[in-house]
């Protein structure tokens, strides 16, 4: 028998993919005398297997999916996103900012406790330009 069978109620949990719309803000220079910074917000939909380890994962799986893959993530290089649960009034206040790992299995518990056809995700280009390429 496989070893990985004592495992399995949790393999379950994580094993089903979510799906995201990742909204990325980039900006852009503008072409007059005062520059001004005008800025595109790119939508695309992320579906994704979470679990509360696979916080690296899901960041470049973000990076990749917008085309942006000459960022690498790392443990020491990471960027800030929001989460925005689908709107319900009791869920109101449940919008957070993931900084780090600890938010990341915050929001997996949230989003694993209550099974949404689909979840926000903001990012902003100016959190990930901050890391080195």
């Amino acid at each position: 028998m496989p070893s990985s069978i004592s495992s399995a109620p949790s393999d379950s949990k994580s094993a089903t993919a979510y799906i995201f719309a990742v909204s990325l803000t980039i900006y852009a220079k503008g072409k007059s005398a005062a520059p001004k910074e005008g800025k595109t917000v790119k939508v695309k939909e992320l579906q994704f297997s979470i679990d509360d380890t696979n916080y690296l994962n899901f960041l470049q799986s973000i990076l990749d999916k917008h085309g942006q893959d000459q960022y690498q993530v790392s443990a020491k290089k990471q960027f800030t996103f929001k989460y925005m649960p689908p709107k319900e009034k009791k869920r109101a206040s449940d919008t957070m900012d993931v900084d780090n790992k600890a938010d990341y299995k915050e929001m997996v518990k949230k989003i694993q406790q209550s099974k949404p056809s689909s979840t926000k995700i903001l990012v902003d280009m100016k959190d990930i330009e901050k890391l080195p390429a």
